[in-house]
């Protein structure tokens, strides 16, 4: 069963973007057009793989971004996910490059015992080691709001009780990351750096 007529999708959305941008640095049309094709050639052959079931579409798509690693070291972003193109980044690797939650479920390994943890160990875009990990928050869980309050002489004690809070945490946890926003009032707003 077809996965999707690549010719037509290709011909429809991508290859009048293609032959221009191929206009920039071929020198000629016929040039330009013919790269093009290469790309319509190499996106059939990426269909009739998923079709034959010999890998999945992530399993592809890990695979090309993969061959091209050595260019990947140069392109970097904090605004898109630069694996799906889709998302903005949540996780920031060691080596510049920032995943989405969903590249990151993807191309990472789930940890044992520890559900919406994921391990990388190397980066998805340029395979340099990361070794990192990655927490992400459960789709049951909400948006995580502290409001702080307290005016006067009442504003040691907002500080006092986060003192207390951070205390019960380990030194490598920090309070600040169980919040998704904070707000607080008079003396609570100047208690909303959680320092």
């Amino acid at each position: 069963m077809p996965v999707f007529a690549s010719d037509l999708v290709f011909t429809t959305l991508y290859e009048k973007h293609c032959v221009k941008a191929f206009e920039r640095s071929e020198s000629t049309l016929d040039a330009a057009i013919e790269r093009a094709q290469q790309i319509r050639r190499y996106l059939r052959h990426q269909v009739q793989y998923l079709e034959a079931g010999r890998a999945t579409a992530s399993e592809l798509h890990a695979s090309n971004i993969r061959s091209k690693g050595k260019y990947w070291r140069q392109v970097t972003s904090n605004l898109t996910c630069l694996c799906c193109l889709r998302s903005s980044p949540d996780h920031a690797l060691p080596c510049g490059h920032s995943l989405c939650d969903n590249c990151v479920q993807m191309y990472g390994h789930g940890m044992v015992a520890f559900e919406y943890h994921y391990s990388l160990a190397q980066c998805v875009m340029c395979h340099s080691v990361s070794n990192a990990l990655a927490r992400i928050k459960p789709p049951t869980c909400g948006v995580r709001i502290l409001s702080i309050d307290g005016g006067g002489t009442r504003g040691a004690v907002p500080l006092e009780y986060l003192k207390l809070l951070q205390q019960f945490l380990s030194p490598e946890v920090f309070l600040q990351d169980f919040f998704d926003v904070v707000m607080g009032t008079s003396s609570g707003l100047s208690s909303n750096s959680m320092e």
